[in-house]
């Protein structure tokens, strides 16, 4: 059974060779150097890390959520759900919190689904938008 923990304590778990894997895959080789300023998270099942995520900062009030995963069953995506919209909360009770916004390849519907039922809302599409040339959907929570 998988447990959340924060990525400060799980330095035992190579979570930035899984996000190196994903963002190479979703990017390209190209990809420039990710460095983490805002609240991340990993989902673990026992040593094994099955995906990454957070929430960062871009300017004040506004937040991008990211999550890689990989690997995750059916019952994985329900608990990284659960517990992604914890987070979200979480992220909306400080009141500088106006927006939080996730891209969803349009070639991933279940991760375009997974953003719904966060609450998100597809505020439109974004032709070319990735640095490999790949479209994505916009989606955006706002605060309640």
């Amino acid at each position: 059974m998988g447990e959340f923990r924060s990525i400060a304590c799980i330095s035992d778990v190579h979570i930035s060779e899984i996000l190196a894997e994903r963002m190479t895959a979703v990017l390209g080789p190209a990809w420039p150097s990710l460095r983490l300023s805002g609240d991340a998270w990993a989902y673990v099942d026992g040593r094994r890390a099955l995906g990454v995520g957070g929430i960062e900062p871009v300017w004040p009030g506004r937040y991008v959520l990211w999550s890689y995963e990989a690997g995750l069953g059916m019952g994985d995506w329900k608990r990284v759900l659960r517990f992604t919209r914890l987070r979200i909360d979480r992220a909306f009770e400080d009141p500088a919190v106006r927006r939080i916004e996730a891209t969803g390849a349009i070639d991933s519907p279940r991760f375009c689904r997974f953003l719904q039922r966060l609450g998100f809302e597809l505020e439109g599409r974004m032709t070319a938008y990735a640095p490999t040339g790949a479209t994505m959907d916009m989606f955006a929570r706002v605060r309640p």
